[in-house]
């Protein structure tokens, strides 16, 4: 079970307004475990994939060697990936209270 803290604020990127969230206009079979109302979590960066990449090429060692691990888990250390909270049911919606939106361009 999930409980969000009291004054956690959560940021939908978008390029609109979201105000009520649509479960409807959601990417079928994106998140998975569906029987949850809200799934958090690290999510992975642009960097993962060019680590796991790495891995399995061997650039770390022999790949499932200890060292190789070593070196691609100390890559990977969740400290340096964002948190995702991902809301699946309506439920998990109900968490939510809208506080405003912002608009930020980047030049």
């Amino acid at each position: 079970m999930l409980q969000l803290s009291d004054g956690m604020l959560l940021y939908h990127g978008s390029y609109c307004e979201v105000k009520v969230p649509d479960l409807t206009k959601c990417a079928n079979f994106k998140d998975l475990m569906k029987k949850y109302d809200v799934i958090a979590g690290k999510i992975a960066n642009d960097a993962t994939n060019i680590t796991i990449l790495t891995y399995l090429i061997g650039a770390y060692g022999t790949v499932g060697s200890e060292e190789a691990d070593r070196l691609c888990i100390g890559r990977l250390i969740p400290e340096r990936l964002k948190d995702q909270f991902c809301f699946r049911t309506v439920k998990g919606l109900q968490c939510l209270l809208f506080e405003g939106s912002e608009q930020v361009w980047k030049n």
